[in-house]
């Protein structure tokens, strides 16, 4: 199987070489080996039986589609994802370019600690970052996340990336987003997963939309004093267990499941408080904590 390029070169020679034999290049033949040269600028056809360089762009009649190649002498066939990125065209099956997993084995920790990670927008574009911690102790009860930075100074209006973090971490991850109004700092839920788009609307004056996406998997705590993010975790019984601070985290909540019969002690952080809604004892088999997003959480069945 040839490489288009060498295909079309060979082509172009043969032609140059038959017609100057006898030094009786024709303006028409001239014409037509540049124009098909020409047509090797822009997508060309794609064609099963040729192989592709890295980087080439072909597109598929019917149905219409624009495809570029993602690997060095791929075949022809743009079904195959491994080769093929399909960047154009109906059926768009994705919106991510691309996929990065950070898994990062944390030891033990007695204070707060972070994994930094450094994100250009610009240059990671649709793509999808898997946040993983592993190998963290049971025993370890202070904030454990990601610390990440994203540059959005340079990119397009409407790019985007994902951003996923699983349940291993403690408490939230750290996002900080730098756009040309400045630098803005949000929190990342444990086992969430975020948009986070670049956008140049006049009524969002950071420069950037960050939407919670979804939300999965239930932490189980083995150790008292635990530092919650959002969502459920399976908490012992007789265990203390620490809320987030509310700020910021207007309606969402933590949910509390007991492992066993017998009461927990919720403390707090900061300043806040928890508003007991009809008086409930810290003993019932789900306990469900909502942030009014300042300085306080509500307490229900």
């Amino acid at each position: 199987m040839s490489n288009i390029k060498d295909s079309e070169k060979a082509t172009v020679a043969s032609r140059i070489t038959d017609k100057t034999v006898d030094y009786s290049i024709a303006k028409q033949d001239l014409g037509t080996t540049f124009d098909e040269i020409i047509d090797l600028l822009g997508a060309v056809l794609v064609n099963e039986d040729l192989t592709y360089p890295v980087g080439f762009v072909v597109y598929t009649a019917s149905p219409y589609a624009i495809y570029a190649c993602k690997v060095e002498d791929a075949d022809g066939d743009v079904s195959n994802p491994t080769n093929w990125l399909k960047i154009a065209g109906s059926g768009l099956p994705y919106l991510i370019s691309d996929t990065e997993v950070y898994d990062t084995v944390v030891a033990y920790q007695g204070s707060n600690y972070y994994v930094s990670l450094a994100i250009d927008l610009n240059a990671k574009a649709g793509c999808f970052f898997a946040l993983r911690l592993t190998g963290i102790a049971a025993t370890n009860v202070s904030q454990l996340g990601y610390a990440v930075t994203v540059d959005a100074t340079t990119a397009l209006e409407g790019t985007s990336i994902i951003l996923q973090t699983d349940t291993n971490g403690i408490g939230f991850s750290t996002l900080a987003i730098t756009t040309s109004y400045g630098t803005y700092n949000e929190k990342l839920a444990m086992g969430s997963t975020y948009l986070l788009l670049k956008t140049t609307d006049t009524t969002d004056t950071d420069g950037y939309i960050l939407t919670k996406i979804a939300s999965t998997g239930i932490r189980d705590v083995t150790t008292s004093g635990f530092i919650s993010s959002i969502g459920k975790y399976l908490v012992p019984a007789g265990a203390s267990f620490q809320l987030p601070l509310a700020v910021g985290l207007f309606g969402e909540q933590v949910q509390l499941l007991l492992k066993a019969s017998g009461s927990i002690t919720p403390s707090l952080s900061g300043s806040d408080s928890i508003v007991n809604v009809g008086s409930l004892s810290y003993n019932l088999p789900k306990m469900t904590f909502t942030s009014d997003g300042v300085d306080k959480w509500y307490y229900t069945a």
